[in-house]
């Protein structure tokens, strides 16, 4: 429940969690509203999750400056998502008809980057975390992805966005992701990646 007694979203329950993280510094951004949700779903031609449109209607992603949420990865603005996405764009034709092919896990197609991937976070040189919506055969629709951009490997996150942020939010409760001054990033407390090998 929330301060006005109303049943907190997945997304709002996440902002919760991990402005509560001590020393933490995210800069999120201010809210994004309709018209820029909407302009993401008419120029990818994808529908947002709901709890990821809850999630930016509370943060419009991080500043360049904010410390990573995910490891390498901080939040992306909306007008990140959408340079991204149209860099795939642009991209995906002509890996393809070079043949260029990635290393998937399974569930993930076979493609060096695809235009039906939403990247929502990513790092400084350009890796990123992607929504999938062109999953192969035994993939999900809508299941979340990395996308590394100088090598291969493809690895499947989790089967929704819902299910990321709670598998984020379980993970920080117990413990499993902690706050990292010296890297001023959440991470693993085992020292292990948070996504890949």
């Amino acid at each position: 429940m929330n301060h006005e007694g109303k049943y907190m979203t997945l997304a709002e329950k996440f902002v919760s969690a991990v402005t509560s993280i001590q020393d933490a510094d995210l800069c999120f951004n201010e809210p994004v509203d309709d018209i820029m949700l909407n302009q993401i779903e008419s120029e990818t031609g994808l529908t947002l999750p709901v709890e990821f449109k809850n999630l930016y209607k509370l943060h419009n992603g991080q500043g360049d400056i904010g410390d990573s949420l995910f490891d390498l990865f901080s939040l992306n603005s909306a007008k990140d998502i959408l340079e991204n996405w149209d860099a795939f764009k642009i991209v995906e034709p002509q890996c393809d008809q070079d043949g260029i092919k990635a290393e998937p896990e399974e569930g993930i197609k076979d493609k060096w980057c695809n235009s039906k991937w939403i990247p929502f976070a990513s790092t400084a040189d350009g890796h990123a975390i992607c929504i999938d919506y062109d999953p192969a055969e035994g993939g999900n629709v809508g299941q979340i992805i990395t996308f590394w951009y100088n090598e291969g490997e493809r690895n499947l996150i989790a089967d929704s966005f819902e299910e990321f942020i709670i598998s984020y939010l379980k993970n920080l409760e117990e413990g499993i992701y902690i706050y990292d001054t010296e890297r001023n990033a959440v991470v693993r407390k085992d020292g292990k990646l948070m996504f890949g090998t």
